[in-house]
């Protein structure tokens, strides 16, 4: 399912995918699944006012490394509205980032809200899209507080 934001002007582009990049010290045409994702989780933590647990520097194998140093891969199982989940894949371990908006189902999948992802069979392009992830596919990322 499309959510309102789809690339315009070529690959990784358009204005507020830009905005997203920039805003975590990317540039234009840099993949930005993790620019979204971040993006997104600062806000929400500014809005609650919280400080962030984690910097990503738009890397998903960077993200991943930071959350074993913290002890904060859960169980797929165990993943709530908000957390991360890394898809395995790619030449560092971990390729693709969403967030977690609906916890497993029974049939072990969770639905994810992912940036730079497209719906597959859609000649829409990337965009921002809810996705069902299988738990066996990635990792989940805990930024619940202690």
């Amino acid at each position: 399912m499309r959510l309102a934001v789809r690339e315009r002007g070529g690959p990784n582009r358009g204005e507020l995918i830009e905005f997203w990049l920039r805003s975590q010290g990317g540039h234009a045409g840099q993949p930005w699944c993790m620019a979204f994702a971040a993006w997104m989780y600062e806000n929400a933590c500014l809005l609650y006012g919280l400080y962030p647990a984690f910097d990503a520097n738009l890397s998903c194998s960077d993200l991943y490394a930071k959350a074993v140093a913290a002890k904060r891969i859960i169980p797929g199982a165990q993943a709530k509205a908000g957390d991360f989940f890394l898809l395995k894949g790619g030449e560092t371990g971990y390729k693709h980032v969403g967030m977690v908006y609906l916890p497993v189902d029974t049939e072990g999948y969770l639905t994810c809200v992912e940036g730079n992802t497209n719906e597959a069979g859609s000649a829409e392009g990337d965009g921002v899209y809810k996705k069902r992830r299988h738990i066996t596919s990635g990792v989940v990322v805990s930024i619940a507080l202690d």
